[in-house]
């Protein structure tokens, strides 16, 4: 965006972008909300069913002066929700025709209809890799 010829205001009207988002510059996270999020991150990992309020009361026990938008606001960074059944859970799901060679044996009970998986699918064989996140 630095064209020797056209000036700032110009190069802003040509791309559709307001002036105010060419000198915007983002503030990074302070040394305690990266502390906050590395301790998030651990407590995670032991307790992921642990939601905002929750770990605000943890970090409030280990002496962190926090309030709960701030712990939402953290872990919403790092893409982190709390493991839990949400609703209709127990409610069944018919499978896409495309799903049909591993699903077989169809049979109903109470008005829905539900299957037997013969062979594992990638749902069953998945695995997972866990490691740390740096921020």
């Amino acid at each position: 965006m630095n064209h020797p010829q056209l000036s700032i205001n110009r190069q802003c009207e040509l791309l559709e972008v307001p002036r105010s988002s060419y000198y915007y510059e983002p503030v990074p996270e302070s040394q305690l909300n990266l502390a906050l999020m590395r301790l998030i991150d651990a407590l995670y990992t032991r307790r992921p069913f642990y939601g905002s309020p929750r770990m605000t009361r943890y970090l409030r026990s280990k002496g962190y002066s926090v309030n709960h938008k701030r712990i939402e606001r953290l872990m919403r960074l790092m893409d982190l929700q709390a493991v839990y059944p949400r609703k209709n859970l127990s409610c069944p799901i018919p499978l896409p025709q495309n799903i049909s060679l591993f699903a077989t044996r169809p049979y109903r009970k109470s008005e829905h209809l539900y299957y037997h998986l013969q062979e594992p699918s990638l749902a069953d064989c998945a695995q997972f890799a866990w490691s740390r996140i740096n921020y």
